[in-house]
Order: C-alpha cells, then sequence, then structure tokens
C-alpha cells in the first residue's frame, strides 16, 4: 500500500499492488488431487484449476512479508509455507485452514532474510541471504530439529555459498543425501550431519558451472546441468572419481530438471523454449522426445506425483501443463508479460475489463488485474 499527497492539499491517493505478481519465486504446488495448481504471488498463494486453468481463489495469511516456497507435507491435503522473514505456516489448503504456525529466528543478523525452506521428517533445513557492509550476498545453509528451533547447526560452516535456491539445492530419497552446487563444484552431504558423516567435493572445468540439479525419487542417482547444455547423471557420488552419464542436446544453459516421479525419465528445460524428455532404462537410455515451441524461456519445470501431466514455467510468466506423453499443451495460464524498456502505451479495455498492452515482441496482451490473468 502506497499513499501519496497528489495536490498537496493534505489528501492522500491510497494505491494498493492488486495484479502484476511474479509467479516465478518457486515451483507450481500441485494438490493432492491433481485437479489444481497452487502458485505463489507475493505475499499471498493463488489457486487454478488443471484441466482449463481458471482461478478459483486467493489465499491471504497476513504476514507482511513475500512468500518464498511452498512444500507438500506429509499429511493429506497439507502444506507448509515459508515466508522471508523467517515465519512459517502449516496449512490446509483444502479447507483453509491454519493448523500451526512458527517462526525461524533469522533476524540475528540485521538485514536477513529467508531464501530455502525444507522439512524431512523432523528435521527442517533453511537457507538466509544477508547483505554485508560491502553489498555482497552472503547465503548460509542451517537445519535444526522440529522442537528445537532455537539450537540451529550448519551444514557447512565453511563454504560461503554465491545462492542458495530451489535450483541449487536437492535432497535425496529418504532425506539421507544433500547436494549443493556452487559455481562448478558439487557438494555432497550424507546428512543429518554428524562427526562420522560422510561428505565429497566434486570440481568441473573452470569453463562452464553448474546450473540446476536434481536427486532421483528412489536411488542415490544425481542429475546435475550445466552452462554447456550438458545434463550428468552421477552415481556413487562420494568416490573420488564417480561414474557418471552424460546426456547433452540443450546448446544453452540447462535451466531446470525434474525426474518422472517414478524415475524412469527425466525433463530437462532451458532458453530454447522446448520440453525435452529423456528415457533413463532399457537399451532406449539417453532417447528423446520434444515439445517445441513453448513460448518464452522456461525457468522451471514440474512433475505430478501421478505422472499424468508436466508443467512448464516461463519467463514471460506463464505456465503450461503439457501431458506426459508429450503430445503438446493441454493448458496455459498467462499472467502479466512483461515488456522491459518497450512500453507502448497503457490502454483500459471497458468491455473486457482488461488492460492492453505490449508484452511479448509481436504480442498485445489483454490483462485482467482482479483475475491476475490474460
Amino acid at each position: 500500500m502506497t499513499n501519496i499527497d497528489d495536490n498537496n492539499d493534505g489528501q492522500q491517493l491510497s494505491f494498493r499492488k492488486i495484479g502484476g505478481f511474479d509467479v516465478l519465486t518457486d515451483r507450481p504446488f500441485i494438490t493432492d488431487d491433481q485437479e489444481s495448481l497452487l502458485i505463489i504471488s507475493g505475499r499471498k498463494i493463488r489457486k487454478y484449476l488443471v484441466n482449463n486453468g481458471n482461478f478459483i481463489n486467493e489465499y491471504h495469511f497476513g504476514i507482511d512479508a513475500p512468500i518464498v516456497t511452498i512444500q507438500r507435507n506429509e499429511n493429506p491435503n497439507e502444506c507448509w509455507l515459508a515466508f522471508d522473514n523467517g515465519q512459517i505456516i502449516q496449512w490446509n489448503y483444502d479447507d483453509n485452514f491454519r493448523i500451526s504456525e512458527s517462526s525461524i529466528p533469522i533476524d540475528q543478523y540485521p538485514r536477513s532474510t529467508l531464501t530455502y525452506y525444507k522439512r524431512i521428517d523432523n528435521i527442517c533445513y533453511f537457507a538466509t541471504k544477508r547483505r554485508k557492509k560491502s553489498k555482497q550476498m552472503r547465503y548460509t545453509l542451517q537445519y535444526y530439529y522440529q522442537n528445537n528451533p532455537e539450537h540451529r547447526m550448519f551444514i557447512d560452516k565453511s563454504l560461503n555459498f554465491s545462492k542458495i535456491t530451489p535450483k541449487t539445492i536437492a535432497f535425496g530419497p529418504r532425506g539421507r543425501l544433500c547436494a549443493i552446487i556452487h559455481h562448478h563444484q558439487l557438494h555432497v552431504y550424507e546428512i543429518p550431519i554428524s562427526l562420522t558423516s560422510r561428505r565429497q567435493i566434486h570440481n568441473e572445468d573452470q569453463n562452464k558451472c553448474f546450473t540446476s540439479i536434481a536427486f532421483h525419487p528412489f536411488e542415490p542417482l544425481l542429475a546435475t546441468g550445466d552452462t554447456n547444455g550438458q545434463i550428468h547423471i552421477w552415481n556413487d557420488m562420494f568416490a573420488q572419481r564417480p561414474p557418471k552419464s552424460v546426456l547433452h542436446w540443450h546448446s544453452q544453459s540447462v535451466l531446470d530438471m525434474a525426474f518422472s516421479p517414478n524415475g524412469t525419465s527425466l525433463y530437462s528445460v532451458g532458453n530454447e523454449m522446448v520440453l525435452v524428455k529423456w528415457n533413463l532404462v532399457g537399451r532406449n537410455y539417453g532417447q528423446k522426445t520434444f515439445v517445441p515451441r513453448l513460448g518464452d524461456k522456461i525457468r522451471f519445470v514440474t512433475t505430478d506425483r501421478k505422472n499424468k501431466f508436466v508443467i512448464t514455467s516461463h519467463a514471460d510468466q506463464s505456465i503450461h501443463v503439457i501431458d506426459t506423453q508429450m503430445n503438446g499443451i493441454r493448458t496455459v495460464i498467462e499472467g502479466l508479460s512483461f515488456a522491459g524498456n518497450r512500453s507502448a502505451g497503457l490502454h483500459f479495455n471497458r468491455r473486457l475489463d482488461a488492460i492492453t498492452m505490449n508484452g511479448r515482441v509481436g504480442h498485445l496482451q489483454f490483462y485482467s488485474p482482479l483475475r491476475q490473468r490474460q
């Protein structure tokens, strides 16, 4: 909410942002019944139907901080919401009921915010970023046991991460492994951290950096993508020279990856605006199928738990639902596409109750702020 005195007459005009929120904060969350998507929209969660992309509802939580991530809980129709001020909510999204609320004490240092949160069994992993006096960002990764948030421990206190996001950290099957990419380094940890737990660092060539990471759902296999467009599938990650296979189609950086629920396939995306599906079993290992011409650059790829569809999140604030047979797009949810410095003006269309403006190159968009979609 912003207040402005327009004519210096003491009367305040109030402005409140109601649309145009970034939908690329985190991957879309697929509800247990596979019928809806929950999408982070600033301080709110918005709910859309998978089948037709229609907007269903918007949820407010009364917390004056952006939502960082939404994570599935083991209980049906429940999830965890993490806010960048350290507040955590356990929420039943079916009944819109707040089950519990807690807080991670991240205000020990000034200018600290939460950037990542993951709960595995009774252990909570979280990352914070803090702006130092030199204006550089310092990221730290810590964990604590559920009933003792005050007693926090570092996963690796010696490492100053350049960034920690859902794309740079992954947890293995049953939460026994943690892998983090950091420039051209891959850090692998056996968790929970103890004096006897194993850890290993693997260095890649200096001329390429890791860009994304994903664990197999059942086996200790790790997929990493890099700036050269290559995907490496790692085995036995604690070995000095772990065996790995290479998959290569992308001509630019691999921006995100996701395994299918049964682990037989891997989906990868990048700047080519193409969804690639890799076969990982049998004689046709490495065989790939494509869904091309998906619009703008793809930032996230998400799979559902029943292997029915794949979701891609795009730089133009659109979300595509694609069936796993790679037969094309089923549903499109389009948000406000930003035109950068190429604005062609702003007009209000009364008939459509929408704002008309330019967005992607060569396109006009009719955007409804109230429904927050085109």
